[in-house]
């Protein structure tokens, strides 16, 4: 018999989205629908040191895209399916 583990995320389940600057500093910033209507710009440098992280805005823009979209789907209301995303590496519980 084979038993096997997996851990897996839905969307709503996602509450934040962390970055992490070289220098070590992190920034956990909310998800949630209207990230500019709620001030929760994807920030372009690093808080600590200044880092620029993005050379132009196109990145930046594209998370924002990414993020608001999350929100959407995960408030989806009447959805016949339910969409999952599988997390690797995580250590095995049942140890």
């Amino acid at each position: 018999m084979t038993i096997e583990t997996r851990a897996t995320v839905e969307l709503k389940d996602l509450a934040a989205v962390e970055y992490q600057c070289n220098c070590g500093a992190k920034s956990v910033r909310p998800i949630g629908g209207g990230l500019r209507e709620r001030g929760n710009t994807v920030p372009v440098k690093c808080e600590a040191c200044g880092e620029l992280w993005t050379v132009d805005g196109s990145v930046a823009r594209h998370i924002a895209q990414l993020l608001n979209l999350v929100a959407v789907l995960a408030d989806q209301k009447g959805a016949r399916f339910t969409l999952r995303f599988e997390v690797a590496g995580l250590p095995d519980a049942r140890k």
